[in-house]
């Protein structure tokens, strides 16, 4: 599973451990938190992709 979060100021020094909680349900998390807000595609349009291509098994370019 792959799980991607904004980390903003409620998120970093708040102890959040968003892939240790997935954890609980999925065996194979992966994952990470970008420093945007919210909307990751729309702050951060190309570090998405990227993630997602990665996680998917494709090369970005």
């Amino acid at each position: 599973m792959l799980a991607l979060w904004g980390g903003g100021p409620t998120t970093k020094n708040a102890g959040f451990d968003a892939l240790g909680i997935w954890r609980s349900w999925a065996n194979d998390v992966r994952g990470e938190a970008f420093p945007c807000g919210h909307f990751l595609m729309e702050e951060l349009p190309a570090r998405t992709a990227d993630a997602l291509l990665a996680f998917f098994g494709q090369r970005a370019h």
